[in-house]
């Protein structure tokens, strides 16, 4: 059986939290609204939201929702699938292998975080 999402976002934050990233954590927060991202991330590289996901785990209708909402507000939000061998896959079609929290935020960076999901 594979890791939880909370097991494999926590190396994701830590690597990201190393490079300067400030998170915000709202996963199963009670004071967002329904559809709400798992972290806000704050780099001088990139900031925006991010909804994490597992290899199989499919994106909820208000998630979907929620991040469309954003993005009409010219607001960064992705969804970043999360593999067990330090891959990663951005909104279903950009894959990167991560060794540290900058590669990630140089993903983050050149994916365009603002168009349709």
């Amino acid at each position: 059986m594979g890791k939880t999402e909370t097991a494999l976002r926590k190396p994701i934050c830590e690597a990201l939290r190393k490079c300067g990233g400030d998170i915000t954590p709202y996963v199963g927060s009670t004071m967002g609204r329904e559809g709400t991202c798992d972290i806000f991330l704050a780099h001088k590289l990139w900031h925006g939201w991010i909804e994490f996901k597992g290899p199989n785990t499919k994106i909820k209708p208000t998630q979907e929702l929620y991040i469309q909402e954003l993005r009409k507000r010219n607001v960064k939000a992705v969804v970043i699938r999360i593999f067990e061998n330090n891959s990663l896959m951005f909104d279903e079609e950009l894959s990167v292998n991560w060794l540290d929290g900058w590669d990630i935020l140089e993903a983050l960076q050149n994916h365009d975080c603002l168009g349709s999901l």
